[in-house]
């Protein structure tokens, strides 16, 4: 091309610089999407330098979460109150994860296993909960959110005959349970 007046006015030398100009940037967005984490954290999150989307720099990777995010619960098969509709589906529900809420009836000394019971229906046959790891602070009557795995034909770990854990084991053997469950307490009617 020539550099005269005639291209410029004709406007052939300004829109190919502008068809050149929109082609690089397309191709600089596409290839820096390319680059940096894939996972974007929450809205509200708190991740900071140093930090992942799974946690702080540095943390443990079997630190127990204390409720499923919203990624996590897109992966449970039910999420909700511990009740009637729940128990009555609970089969279906066998090597799923799911969330449940509801209340402490009896518990185990150490917290590593309690029962979810209804609230609104003292009836309803408690749910057994072995927690991944025991909960200190847990109580009777205490309102917990748990998430874990529905399992099938509870059997008593090997050496718990005759120690304070046997009573409330033996009351589930059979029975449906929720295994690997992460507890948080939602609300403490205690002191």
């Amino acid at each position: 091309m020539e550099p005269s007046g005639s291209v410029v006015a004709g406007g052939t030398l300004r829109r190919s610089t502008t068809h050149v100009a929109a082609v690089v940037l397309s191709l600089s967005a596409g290839v820096l999407a390319g680059c940096g984490p894939t996972e974007v954290p929450d809205p509200g999150s708190d991740v900071s330098e140093g930090s992942t989307a799974s946690g702080p720099a540095g943390a443990s990777p079997t630190a127990a979460p204390s409720a499923p995010t919203p990624a996590e619960q897109s992966d449970l098969a039910y999420a909700g109150a511990y009740d009637e509709a729940f128990r009555a589906g609970l089969t279906a529900d066998t090597g799923q994860r799911v969330t449940l809420s509801g209340v402490v009836g009896d518990l185990a000394d150490s917290r590593s296993a309690y029962e979810l019971a209804d609230p609104s229906d003292p009836d309803l046959d408690p749910l057994l909960v072995s927690a991944r790891d025991p909960v200190p602070d847990l109580e009777i009557g205490d309102l917990v959110e748990v998430t874990g795995t529905v399992r099938n034909g509870f059997r008593s770990p090997a050496g718990t005959e005759g120690d304070e854990q046997a009573d409330l084991y033996d009351q589930h053997l059979g029975d449906p349970y929720l295994d690997l469950a992460d507890t948080k307490i939602t609300d403490s009617p205690g002191p």
